[in-house]
Formats: C-alpha cells, structure tokens, sequence
C-alpha cells in the first residue's frame, strides 16, 4: 500500500526531523508493499487470444465446466449464432465454432467430455457429415433450425423455454441488428433470455405477459413494432450507442469488463457465455468508451489494435476525450513551470521534468495524483525536498509544486558537483554522476539515501534506500537515479 503524507509544519528543526523520519519508514513501507496500491489506474488489459477463431471460442470454453455444448458456423454469417447466447445461458453451455463438413481440432479438442451437443442452423450451415462424426462418438445432438434465420432463433426460444420458462424476450432486427444482438448477448445468457429475430415492423405472436426489450434505434427496430409489443426500447443511431444504452440498463455498477472488436462480431458472441456479469464493450478506433470510466479491471476477446486497446485504458485512466479516449499530443513544454497546478497533456505535456527548489531548506513540495479530487487515494507520488527532484510525469496525471520550479529535463542544464560534492538533490548516473562506487557523508543523524531506477516517483523504482549517520559507501549504474538528503556525495574518491 502506497502511503503518502504532506506535513505541514512551521519550520521547527524538530518537525523536519520527524518528518524526515517518516518519510523513512514510509518509502521502507511502500518499498515491501509495493504491489499493493490503492490508485484504480489500469495498466494493462487482460487479453483471450488465439491463433484463429476456433481457438479464441475454445479457451473461452475451457474457462468453464460443461457437459454440453452449443455448436455454430460463422464462416458465411453469424446469422444462425445470434440467438445461441440465450440457449448457452439455460445450458451453462460454451459456444463453439465449426466448418461446414468439418469440425475443426481446436473445437474437438473442447468436445472431448462432451455427453450433448445442440447444432444451431440447418444443414447448410453445419452439414449432416458433421452430426454424424458427433453421433459416433456417443454425444446425442440436437439440431434446432428454421427456414431462415428469424424462424430458427423462434425455435431456440422454444428450447430455452422448455429449459426455462420464458419471461424476458430481446427483439432484435435479423437483417439490420446483428450488432445490436451481439450487444444483448451477454444479457441473454445471464438471465437466460431468448434473441427473437425480428424483420423490424413486426412478429407473429404475442409478448403479453413476457418483459421486452427492442434492440436497436429506430432504423431497425420500428416506433410501431416497439408500441405493439409494449417494448422497451434500447439503442441509439450506431452500434455504440446501443451498446452504451445496453450496459448502462443491465450494467449501471459495473467495474469489470469485456472488450471486442465492433466488427468482429464472432468474438463477442462467442464471448457472451463468459461475460454474463460482466458487460461487452464493443469497440473501434475513435468509438464511444466513456462506459469503461470506472473500470477496474479489462479483458479483450480476439485481437484488438493496440491503438485502440490504448484508447481503453485511457478512458479508464482519465486520460485524453473522455468519449473515445484519444489523446491529442500538445508541444512539448520549454517554459519554466512555477508554483501550481497543472494538467499534463493540457497545461504542460508529458515527459520527465527536473523540479529545484527555490530555497535552501525543506520547504518545497510536489505532488503527483491521477484527479484533481483532493483524495488521499489519488495521490500516486509526493515528496517534501531541498535542492532537486527528477518526475516523469504521464498525459491525464495532475502535478503540484509549491515553492519551487519545473522544466522539462531535457532543457534542463545537468547538475554539477560544487567544490567536488553534490549535495541535497536527485541525480541521474551517466549524466550528472558516473556510474561506479562512491562515499557519502551525512550532515546530520538524520541523513537519508535512496537509489531508483526510474523517475516515476513511485515504491517499486526503490532499488534500496536508508536513513543513516556518518559514512556510507554505495554503488550505482547508469541509468539509475540517486537521491541525497542531508548528506552528499564526494565527487572523487
């Protein structure tokens, strides 16, 4: 757990030592603790991946225990698949994919326990060679199909009925609203609800005594078929903002969440089974995110550009348009930077910068946090110094100085020795301090040290760090940083 305290004190000697003291055991805290934070920050993105489709549906199966199986071939559409997420929740079934005349060995190899299978779509879809290879290993196949697609998902909803009786029912457009069904997928599966095919006007029973929901905007799903059904509708003009309708209805607290390519619809469908507690975000470069703002962790299905999977972390993270995620680079900052606030990435832009100073004694301070609401959590670096502080600072980020400077530090002049000593400060090795073996001596009993090996501020670039009196011997290597309080290192011996 990172701990972070600013003392406010008046310039009593015995203020500063306690706070020097603290400080001490707080970095020594922090320093064991490191993987422990209390900042939400997301990092990084979980990811499912494989080396095709079959793959990816395959190792999102073997997340879960099953006896039965949902098979679906998207190789020409993902038509006959769009209702099977609804059926995988009433079985606690996986979504599998195959070929047409073959089953492929990465789902084989998710068939092997597999006591019943259910093939969705008819014959020209998933051939008659396919359900008898399964048949001969000893599986009983069910083939649910229609004479198109809107008649096949009716017939899923009878099975899921027969499983589970019905009382939610997703209308979706089958010709118009695939998006919009791969959206509603995860819902489905979750609370075991079909995705009834629609042709956008209207359908051939009645909803009365069932909860429904249209899915899609008005150019899918008609005003009159949305009245007639007494739906609730669910969407917006693209993809996106039906997503963001879905999960902002079904997931209005959620923290974890899975992400998708937007035009690589196999994946999220595929996903469904897996995610249903856990929203789909499907996603593009430049698309609406804001629904990952308070995500704490990610998982991506399939492959996803890393650009885009950037633009995720930056909605996460505060960082860049709070819609899409995309952070405009501003030039970077010459200036000298004086006491305040500032946003990097809009006031100043990112990078390392070298903050001085403006007196002698230990009355300046900075402070780097990840909002501006004031709350110890965010805080993710801060320090109380003399003489320099070396901070690298990230785009979305917040810094505070008080009574001293800031400039980027490559327009910084290095720091040199004075009469062959460097004093209070932090210093680059290979730059300012050759790499190598040196003495330090202390000023006072209570001096301190502290090797890094970044510049970030933060426990885990600690390489070791210690409060001493008299003399100390340390080695340092370039690219390392060394920090001296109240103590100071002799150029030259």
């Amino acid at each position: 757990m990172y701990l972070y305290i600013k003392i406010l004190f008046w310039g009593d000697n015995f203020i500063m030592k306690f706070y020097k003291r603290i400080l001490t055991l707080i970095l020594s805290i922090s320093f064991v603790f490191a993987n422990i934070q209390l900042a939400n920050a997301i990092s990084s993105v979980e990811k499912i991946q494989g080396k095709n489709k079959y793959e990816i549906a395959g190792k999102i199966a073997d997340k879960t225990a099953y006896k039965t199986a949902i098979l679906i071939n998207t190789s020409n559409s993902i038509a006959d698949g769009l209702s099977a997420s609804g059926l995988a929740g009433a079985l606690n079934a996986p979504i599998l994919l195959t070929e047409k005349n073959t089953i492929p060995t990465e789902t084989s190899a998710r068939l092997k326990n597999v006591s019943k299978v259910y093939i969705i779509g008819g014959t020209y879809s998933i051939s008659t060679s396919v359900e008898n290879s399964l048949k001969s290993k000893k599986m009983k196949v069910v083939r649910i199909k229609g004479n198109d697609r809107i008649k096949t998902s009716y017939n899923v909803a009878k099975e899921i009925n027969s499983i589970k009786k019905v009382n939610t029912v997703m209308l979706t457009n089958a010709y118009k609203g695939e998006a919009d069904a791969i959206s509603i997928a995860s819902v489905a599966a979750r609370d075991k609800s079909p995705i009834i095919l629609t042709n956008g006007q209207s359908i051939p029973f009645s909803t009365s005594g069932l909860k429904s929901y249209a899915i899609g905007g008005t150019a899918s799903m008609s005003t009159t078929l949305v009245n007639n059904t007494k739906s609730t509708r669910l969407g917006g003009s693209t993809r996106f903002e039906t997503n963001k309708a879905i999960i902002n209805k079904f997931y209005k607290d959620a923290r974890e969440f899975y992400i998708a390519g937007a035009y690589e619809l196999t994946n999220a469908l595929v996903g469904s089974s897996l995610s249903k507690h856990e929203p789909m975000v499907l996603v593009n470069d430049g698309s609406n995110k804001s629904v990952l703002k308070n995500a704490k962790k990610i998982t991506s299905i399939g492959y996803i550009d890393s650009n885009i999977v950037q633009q995720c972390l930056n909605i996460t993270n505060g960082i860049g348009d709070i819609n899409t995620g995309i952070v405009k680079n501003i030039k970077p900052t010459t200036r000298t930077i004086k006491d305040g606030m500032y946003k990097v990435g809009k006031d100043i832009s990112a990078g390392e910068y070298l903050i001085t100073s403006n007196s002698g004694s230990y009355d300046s301070y900075y402070e780097v946090t990840s909002d501006s609401t004031g709350n110890a959590d965010s805080i993710l670096s801060n320090d109380i110094f003399s003489g320099t502080r070396y901070i690298t600072l990230k785009n979305g980020q917040y810094i505070k100085i008080e009574d001293s400077t800031m400039i980027l530090a490559k327009y910084a002049k290095a720091q040199k020795a004075k009469n062959g000593k460097f004093g209070n400060g932090m210093y680059k090795i290979g730059l300012e301090i050759p790499a190598g073996e040196y003495i330090i001596m202390s000023n006072s009993s209570d001096a301190y040290y502290e090797v890094r090996n970044n510049s970030l501020g933060n426990a885990e670039g600690i390489v070791t760090n210690d409060t001493f009196s008299g003399r100390r011997y340390i080695t340092v290597e370039e690219g390392q940083y060394l920090i001296l309080n109240d103590c100071y290192l002799i150029e030259n011996e």
